[in-house]
C-alpha cells in the first residue's frame, strides 16, 4: 500500500507519467473522435443507401398495380395500396397526381426538409400501348436515420472512452512499472553523486535478461556507476595531491592565501595566521580582513600590484609589505601571487 500511495502521488504532480498519460488520453481522444465521425459517415451513407433500394422497392412493388387501380379508378384499393406503403420504415408522406396534375390520393404528412424524394410515373399498358395516368410522389423521412446515428454515437462514445481509458491506465501502469520508478531512482542517486563520495554503485530492482542483453536503463545505470568510479578516481587523486601541497607548503613554512575577486572571499591558510600570531579561528577568511592587518601605507602600492596582474600587465604578484601581528608589532612579509582562473 505506501508504494501505492507513493505512485499516486507521483502521478498527481508534474512527472514525466502523469504528462505521459495525459498525452495518451489526448492523441486516443482525438482518435476516437475521428474514427467516430468516419465510422457515422459511412454509416449515413449506408442508411441513404438502403432508403434508395427501399424507394425503388416502392416503385417495382406498387407501380403497376397503382396504375391498374387507377385506370379502373379504384378509390380503396388506391388507399389500401398507399397504406401499405407508409407501413414501410420512415415513409412520411406519398401522394398520387393525375395525368392532369390534380390530386388522387394522399396519406402522411409532408415535409419540405429531411426527407429523400421519389417521383415515378403511373403508366398503364392497353391494347398493347402504354397510356400515362398520372405520377406518384413519395417522400421518406431522415429523422430515423438521424436518431440511429445519435444512439450509434452515445454507444461508440461510451465504449471508445471505455476502451482509451483502459488502455491509456495500461499503459500507464506499465511505463510506470518498467520505467519511472526507476528513473526516480536514478535521480535520487545522481542527487548524491558528488555528495557521496563512497556511495554504493547504482542498482536497480528489475530481472535481468536470461540472454544477458542490456537496454537503455542498464546503459544508463553503467554510465553513472562508470562515472561515480571516475569521480571516487580524481577525489582520491585530488585529495593526495592536497596532502603533498601542504605538505611542501608548511615544511617551507609559508602561507597560503587564494582570493576570489568577484565574492571578495579570501582562504587564509592556518601557517598564514600562525605567522601572524593568530589562531585559524581568529580571523575571518575575508579581504576586510587583509586590509585590516596590513599597513596603510603598503594597501595602495599591493592593490595596484593586484590590479596589473589581473588586466595581465604583470605575469606574477610579488609585494613586501608590513603586516600587524597579534601582539601590536608590524613585521614585514612577502607576498606572492598570480591568476589560476578568471570569468
Amino acid at each position: 500500500m505506501p508504494s501505492l500511495r507513493n505512485w499516486i502521488t507521483t502521478l498527481s504532480g508534474h512527472s514525466i507519467g502523469r504528462r505521459f498519460a495525459i498525452l495518451i488520453l489526448i492523441f486516443s481522444s482525438v482518435v476516437t473522435l475521428f474514427s467516430t465521425a468516419l465510422q457515422l459517415g459511412l454509416d449515413y451513407r449506408h442508411d441513404v443507401e438502403d432508403i434508395d433500394t427501399q424507394l425503388a422497392q416502392i416503385r417495382a412493388s406498387y407501380s403497376d398495380s397503382l396504375a391498374s387501380s387507377l385506370w379502373n379508378t379504384s378509390t380503396k384499393d388506391i388507399e389500401l395500396q398507399l397504406q401499405g406503403i407508409m407501413r414501410q420504415p420512415d415513409v412520411q408522406y406519398i401522394e398520387i397526381l393525375s395525368e392532369q396534375n390534380q390530386l388522387v390520393s394522399k396519406i402522411g404528412t409532408p415535409r419540405s426538409s429531411g426527407v429523400i424524394r421519389l417521383e415515378f410515373p403511373l403508366n398503364y399498358r392497353h391494347r398493347q400501348s402504354l397510356v400515362y395516368l398520372g405520377k406518384v410522389h413519395a417522400m421518406v423521412s431522415l429523422d430515423g436515420v438521424y436518431q440511429r446515428l445519435k444512439d450509434k454515437v452515445v454507444v461508440i462514445l461510451i465504449t471508445q472512452t471505455i476502451k482509451t481509458f483502459l488502455v491509456s491506465l495500461f499503459i500507464l501502469v506499465l511505463f510506470q512499472l518498467l520505467v519511472g520508478r526507476h528513473l526516480s531512482k536514478i535521480a535520487s542517486y545522481s542527487d548524491r553523486l558528488f555528495a557521496d563520495q563512497k556511495g554504493q554503485p547504482l542498482t536497480l530492482e528489475r530481472k535481468a535478461d536470461k540472454a544477458g542483453h542490456s537496454d537503455e536503463l542498464d546503459h544508463v545505470v553503467a554510465a553513472l556507476n562508470a562515472m561515480q568510479q571516475r569521480l571516487n578516481d580524481s577525489f582520491l587523486h585530488l585529495q593526495e595531491s592536497e596532502s603533498r601541497w601542504k605538505f611542501a607548503l608548511e615544511g617551507a613554512g609559508d602561507g597560503v592565501w587564494d582570493f576570489n575577486v568577484k565574492s571578495g572571499e579570501v582562504l587564509y591558510s592556518r601557517r598564514w595566521k600562525e605567522m601572524l600570531g593568530y589562531s585559524n579561528e581568529e580571523l575571518a577568511n575575508h579581504l576586510d580582513t587583509y586590509k585590516a592587518l596590513a599597513h596603510p601605507d603598503d594597501l595602495a602600492k599591493a592593490f595596484k600590484l593586484l590590479e596589473a596582474n589581473f588586466e595581465g600587465r604583470e605575469k606574477f604578484y610579488t609585494i613586501e609589505q608590513r603586516m600587524l601581528c597579534k601582539d601590536g608589532h608590524w613585521k614585514w612579509v612577502m607576498a606572492r601571487g598570480m591568476v589560476v582562473a578568471q570569468d
